[in-house]
């Protein structure tokens, strides 16, 4: 895997074409500076499936399709 995403985004939550496979990755050098909040939204993805928002401590929201795998597809 590249270290950083195309469009600069880390990649976080489930691959829909292969089931049970998640992706936390492609923070290039901002992994330090967030990976705990991505660390976070990947464990929401990995209990709910039904929510379209990642739900943040401090009230912050974070719609899901901004960091899918999917969408670079």
């Amino acid at each position: 895997f590249r270290p950083l995403s195309p469009d600069d985004i880390p990649i976080v939550g489930a691959v829909r074409s292969v089931p049970g496979v998640f992706l936390h990755t492609g923070h290039g050098t901002l992994g330090w500076t967030l990976c705990l909040a991505t660390a976070e939204c990947l464990a929401q993805a990995m209990t709910d499936d039904i929510s379209s928002t990642f739900d943040l401590p401090g009230g912050i929201s974070i719609e899901r399709h901004l960091l899918s795998p999917d969408r670079f597809l």
